[in-house]
């Protein structure tokens, strides 16, 4: 059985690129890097707070003001 998470996913890999410029950069970025759809394999949270200097909670709020932004994409369709 799929989950809604995959469901998720499949939807971010299937918005166009323009998509993603509805958010700010460092949504944009945790989105991207979070899910892979920067080309490389999906990071964890942590590694994410690793990489990128950001505390834990200011990636986690990131991951979901961005997902947040993007489900109102497909709503309303691009």
């Amino acid at each position: 059985l799929r989950s809604d998470a995959d469901d998720d996913l499949v939807a971010l890999h299937a918005l166009p690129p323009h998509a993603l410029l509805e958010l700010t950069s460092t949504e944009r970025l945790v989105v991207s890097a979070r899910f892979g759809l920067d080309g490389h394999q999906p990071r964890t949270l942590r590694e994410l707070h690793d990489e990128l200097g950001l505390s834990r909670e200011r990636v986690r709020h990131a991951l979901a003001d961005g997902l947040d932004k993007l489900r109102g994409v497909l709503e309303i369709g691009y």
